[in-house]
């Protein structure tokens, strides 16, 4: 009798449309689990970049405090936080960010109608859990805003394997189109703040001591500033890339279910091994890019 019910609810799940499918009470839990996921792996990753800012300022006040203990204790700081930034708050942003993904991936195999990608040995994730954290995401209103019609409904075409393949582009076409305005963004604070510092420390005169606080704490910025933009760079490159596939695959009559797999097995990795673009800059430009997102 129970597996009776459950092929019913299969049954009458798949006769939905996209647009019904992804604004069931159920789908929007996945939507509510993966952003409240995602947002702590967003908050790890504003903790490594105030660690970053926190010692740019103390080199920078040390350009003018006439005390080595005060510049060698930045040197000090700067290395400590270099390993807080690789042993802990890496692992914690990954951790949140994989288990984001897969509950995400999750939502776009049942609102898509797509097998469950077994073959990349990820676990499936349950019931229990996506509903403990739509639970806690529903604690904060700015979390569980605007989740429905995740997939913009006048814009999804006519046509099972076409409706799939659209909605595969509109989410590489969102994310490739935020990433690109926060690469801007970050390239222009950063190497203004790299010239200012320049020009601080060479006004300000530098002592021996002073030059090792800043040789110190300048490696430490220019570590993770150029390391965040060619992380950002690679994700562009690899989301536009997978984004030019689904272009192709759209222009055809009747694209393949396997064809259709596979370009999520690239969405899945992408979101999983890819930085996070910061809460606030999202939500800056979202209303803008939902605007244009029935024809990305």
């Amino acid at each position: 009798m129970v597996g009776q019910t459950v092929c019913l609810q299969i049954s009458e799940l798949l006769q939905m449309s996209i647009q019904e499918r992804q604004n069931l009470p159920e789908a929007l839990q996945y939507l509510a689990a993966q952003r409240l996921l995602y947002r702590r792996a967003k908050l790890v990753r504003n903790v490594a970049m105030l660690t970053v800012l926190s010692i740019a300022i103390l080199a920078l006040i040390g350009a003018f405090v006439q005390s080595k203990d005060f510049s060698y204790g930045v040197t000090v700081a700067a290395l400590f936080t270099w390993f807080f930034d690789q042993f802990v708050l890496k692992e914690a942003e990954a951790k949140n960010k994989e288990e984001a993904a897969a509950i995400q991936e999750d939502f776009d195999c049942t609102v898509l109608d797509i097998p469950w990608p077994t073959h990349k040995r990820v676990k499936r994730p349950s019931r229990d859990r996506i509903q403990q954290l739509a639970v806690q995401a529903h604690k904060n209103p700015t979390i569980v805003r605007k989740l429905s019609d995740w997939y913009t409904p006048s814009s999804i075409p006519e046509g099972e394997a076409r409706a799939k393949i659209h909605c595969q582009r509109m989410n590489c076409w969102w994310d490739v189109d935020l990433r690109k305005r926060w690469r801007t963004v970050l390239a222009i604070a950063f190497w203004v703040f790299v010239v200012f510092a320049i020009l601080l420390a060479v006004v300000s005169g530098i002592t021996v001591a002073k030059f090792v606080a800043l040789v110190a704490s300048g490696l430490r910025i220019l570590a993770w500033g150029i390391g965040e933009l060619k992380a950002q760079d690679s994700a562009i490159k690899n989301v536009q890339e997978i984004h030019e596939m689904l272009d192709k695959a759209g222009g055809k009559s009747k694209p393949s279910s396997s064809e259709i797999r596979c370009f999520q097995d690239e969405i899945f990795e992408h979101r999983r091994s890819n930085p996070p673009v910061p809460e606030w800059f999202f939500w800056k430009n979202r209303d803008r890019q939902e605007a244009e997102a029935a024809n990305p």
